[in-house]
């Protein structure tokens, strides 16, 4: 019985030491006003904020007008939001995968000692 938890606990150390870990806050500092401030900061110019429900948001930014020749039509505006909620979505699926990973290195931990 201690070989097969030496062995599951050998296994849990090796596989979870490759888990990827996100630290700060999912939600952009500041709001809307913060992606403002940071994108002018940034010499840009605030393309969009997206919220992503209570999970996380984002800012894009984009070059100030006559920065660069850029296409400023509704189409190229609507990338930058689907460019910020495609980022933002993939946080959220790599967060939620994480707590899978910790939920079942916990249960595998917890089967051992029962």
């Amino acid at each position: 019985m201690r070989a097969m938890a030496k062995l599951a606990f050998t296994l849990l150390f090796f596989c979870g030491g490759c888990a990827t870990a996100f630290v700060g806050d999912a939600h952009f500092p500041g709001g809307p006003s913060g992606c403002a401030k940071h994108c002018d900061q940034s010499g840009l110019a605030m393309d969009s904020f997206v919220y992503m429900g209570e999970y996380s948001s984002a800012c894009v930014c984009k070059p100030k007008a006559g920065a660069l020749a850029s296409p400023s039509s509704p189409s190229a505006a609507a990338a930058g939001g689907a460019s910020a909620g495609a980022a933002a979505g993939v946080v959220m699926a790599m967060r939620e995968r994480e707590r899978e990973r910790e939920r079942e290195a916990n249960n595998n931990m917890a089967s051992m000692f029962h």
